[in-house]
């Protein structure tokens, strides 16, 4: 993120959804574009609030985060058939 403090709720256009690259931060799931829904820098504690976009398969997935140029891989999250799950990829 760009290190400025708050909860900053990406735009939503309804031909399009949401976007897919927000304040420099991007994420694919499973090699696949997800769509941003807010970010947030509370504290110094940072949160990506995504939609797992459909079609990742397989008994895991791989995200990577990008922000800012900077690269995070997450390997080995299960798929959530549906359910919301919460993913802690740095301390």
């Amino acid at each position: 993120m760009d290190g400025q403090a708050g909860v900053f709720p990406a735009p939503y256009d309804p031909l399009n959804g949401f976007l897919t690259l927000f304040r420099g931060v991007r994420v694919t799931v499973g090699g696949i574009a997800a769509p941003i829904l807010s970010l947030a820098n509370v504290n110094g504690q940072e949160q990506i609030n995504i939609q797992v976009p459909f079609g990742p398969a397989g008994p895991t997935v791989t995200a990577v985060v990008e922000n800012q140029g900077l690269l995070a891989t997450i390997s080995g999250i299960p798929p959530s058939g549906g359910a919301a799950r919460r993913v802690r990829s740095m301390p």
